[in-house]
């Protein structure tokens, strides 16, 4: 994903393919970035557990940022990137 400001110009980012979404979790890696703000990982937690008990039990990946404000590292996003099918990120507050 890529946040643009509009009152700043940057050149045009090179086209990304994204992977299908998969159509079952079974078998999938999950990813989940916990943005670390009040009740993210709660609520993170939450999402696991529902869509375990919803369609079994899948390996997941956690990352988590530092603190709210602070991006997510280089690392984790490398690895989230190679590692998983699908990340969900948590929004707490």
């Amino acid at each position: 994903m890529r946040v643009r400001i509009p009152t700043v110009r940057h050149p045009e980012p090179e086209p990304v393919t994204q992977k299908p979404l998969p159509k079952t979790l079974s078998g999938i890696v999950l990813g989940v970035l916990d943005n670390q703000k009040p009740n993210a990982t709660d609520l993170l937690n939450d999402i696991v557990s529902f869509l375990q008990e919803r369609h079994g039990p899948f390996k997941k990946i956690i990352k988590q940022r530092k603190s709210p404000p602070t991006p997510a590292s280089p690392m984790a996003l490398d690895t989230l990137s190679r590692e998983v099918d699908v990340t969900i990120i948590g929004s707490g507050d």
